[in-house]
């Protein structure tokens, strides 16, 4: 019976170690090597004749944020002419249509209805109905309820041309104050867009895309058919394809604040580091928030799913996209797990002393994951000092809250994706707080 308990404990802290391990990997290859291969550059590597650039928007009832959006998009350094807006729509949606109609006049956007089409709707069927209608070189997609860098565009252009075949541009959630989700989603944003994805690029891992202020060349796109539309995580599918398919993916962000933001690039993997950040606003009621995370988890469970079926033939690049796309099935193993170890640990068994080293090394990590978290809020948040630093020490404290949290939107993923039987989109509703902050 020993033997069996020690076995079950074995497995926890394996899985857990091994999880552990290949998080904290790109982040140590990333502080301790990233002097050795980086140059600055005082101005962007822009081509003599700047590109066109074609703009996915899709919107469903996005009334409330949709025109600020695309007022910020025409208010960019980038010439105009060569700026072109796409918006998709549903045909049912009646109020974001007559906004469009509006802004026509005003703006020099295109209004395309996606045409009915036996797929399931949602965003990437919309994506790969206006890729059908892009004119520019470089495709980019961003949200109806974004606030776009005024220098993004350019900044692009620069990455594109340094030899990178798609651009991720950092999102930010500013609605923090909302409430304690909203806090940590803006803590865990920071953390994952201005920390972790540089790491992730820097040491050759799979960078999975954001949902918008992603740019792609044109024939990269179209190679890779697009985005798929039985995914409700298009963003995340894509980003592994075009790891599997050895594509380069730069990241746009600002690492070294605001009193100097000039550009990083790396040698090996052309990556840039710029002050490119987007505005977001993140779900107002917890309800919101879990559907948002409920949906993110599903799409990773569906990639999982493509893997088994047709696993990269690359030997690493099959433990990469598993490693990514398992992250949801971590729910119910934590779960399970940590009752489990609670329960043994406080039996008085007697257990091996190796046992206690790698515990040792996971309760660790949790320290570690607690206080990257913390510290995400505190690179975020432009506050004093002193509110900045006790709300980054309260979201530290507070974060085995939210993974409980977030334990639950991987359980309902679960019973969505495996239970289930239709694909459906659930959609995440803007209010427009993060422009009224603007």
């Amino acid at each position: 019976m020993f033997n069996v308990l020690l076995a079950i404990l074995l497995a926890y802290t394996a899985v857990w170690l091994s999880i552990n391990l290949y998080n904290l990997y790109p982040l140590l290859n990333y502080y301790m090597k990233k002097n050795q291969h980086i140059k600055r550059a005082d101005a962007y590597n822009l081509p003599r004749n700047l590109p066109k650039i074609s703009i996915l928007l899709p919107a469903y009832h996005e009334e409330n944020v949709l025109p600020f959006s695309i007022k910020r998009i025409f208010q960019s350094d980038y010439p105009t002419n060569l700026i072109d807006v796409l918006v998709l729509t549903e045909k049912d949606d009646i109020g974001t249509i007559n906004v469009v109609k509006s802004l026509t006049g005003t703006y020099g956007i295109k209004h395309l209805r996606v045409e009915e089409e036996d797929l399931p709707r949602g965003k990437p069927r919309a994506l790969n109905f206006g890729l059908k209608h892009v004119t520019g070189s470089i495709i980019g997609v961003i949200d109806a309820e974004d606030i776009i860098d005024r220098k993004l565009f350019k900044k692009v252009v620069s990455l594109m041309n340094s030899g990178c075949d798609a651009v991720q541009g950092v999102l930010d959630m500013t609605n923090d104050r909302d409430g304690f989700t909203n806090m940590h989603l803006r803590a865990e944003y920071c953390y994952w867009y201005r920390t972790y994805m540089p790491a992730l690029t820097y040491s050759n891992f799979p960078v999975p895309l954001g949902g918008t202020t992603n740019f792609f060349k044109k024939d990269i796109l179209r190679e890779l058919k697009g985005w798929d539309p039985y995914n409700v995580t298009e963003d995340f599918d894509l980003g592994m394809r075009l790891y599997n398919e050895h594509k380069k993916v730069g990241i746009a962000f600002d690492m070294l604040g605001k009193r100097e933001s000039k550009s990083i690039f790396h040698d090996k993997y052309n990556f840039s580091m710029m002050d490119s950040v987007t505005l977001e606003e993140s779900p107002a009621t917890f309800m919101g928030w879990l559907r948002q995370r409920t949906r993110w988890q599903r799409g990773k469970i569906q990639t999982f799913k493509k893997i088994l079926i047709h696993p990269p033939k690359n030997f690493l690049n099959k433990i990469h996209s598993m490693m990514m796309s398992l992250v949801p099935h971590m729910g119910p193993i934590n779960i399970t797990g940590v009752v489990y170890s609670v329960l043994i640990f406080f039996s008085g068994i007697a257990l091996p002393s190796w046992i206690y080293y790698i515990f040792g090394f996971n309760m660790s990590m949790f320290v570690f994951y607690c206080v990257m978290q913390g510290y995400g809020y505190f690179k975020a948040v432009h506050k004093t000092r002193r509110h900045r630093l006790l709300n980054a020490l309260f979201v530290g404290a507070t974060t085995p809250i939210y993974w409980v949290m977030q334990w639950i939107a991987d359980m309902r993923a679960i019973k969505h994706e495996y239970l289930g039987t239709n694909i459906f989109w659930e959609k995440t509703a803007h209010s427009g707080v993060h422009i009224k902050n603007k």
